[in-house]
């Protein structure tokens, strides 16, 4: 089964140009090579991280580099992308995402009955009221 999936990963942000361009087309190409089509490619943002990953590699600034894609890619392929994703040693962190259209939960009904203008407990107690007088009667 086919379905859309959206891939965010983390680059420092000192990593030269070419070396981001590099790092990006053999992610496409890891993406084409398992029968899977881009969709859209962003361009790296700059992101301030809440706290460092992988200090070696992390500038005391505490930013990263963010880089997201749209791709469709079938199921059963989508675990040999990520292993290819995890062997590169420049990505910081990734993350990828089931972007499938879903159909919306079905949102429950409710039945709203005319509300009985005289209160059950007053029937109840005139008709048990009537059964008494007819027992009294009766004795």
């Amino acid at each position: 089964m086919i379905k859309r999936y959206e891939i965010n990963y983390l680059v420092a942000p000192d990593l030269p140009q070419e070396e981001l361009r590099a790092l990006q087309s053999r992610i496409e190409d890891a993406i084409h090579e398992e029968n899977g089509s881009l969709i859209e490619v962003n361009n790296p943002v700059g992101k301030v991280l809440a706290r460092p990953i992988k200090a070696k590699l992390q500038p005391k600034t505490g930013t990263a580099s963010l880089i997201s894609a749209s791709f469709t890619l079938s199921t059963d392929k989508l675990f040999s992308l990520e292993q290819k994703i995890r062997a590169e040693k420049i990505v910081l962190r990734h993350l990828i995402l089931d972007k499938t259209a879903r159909k919306p939960a079905p949102t429950p009904r409710i039945s709203r009955k005319p509300i009985d203008s005289t209160p059950k407990e007053q029937t109840d107690l005139k008709k048990i009221e009537e059964k008494l007088e007819e027992i009294l009667e009766n004795i």
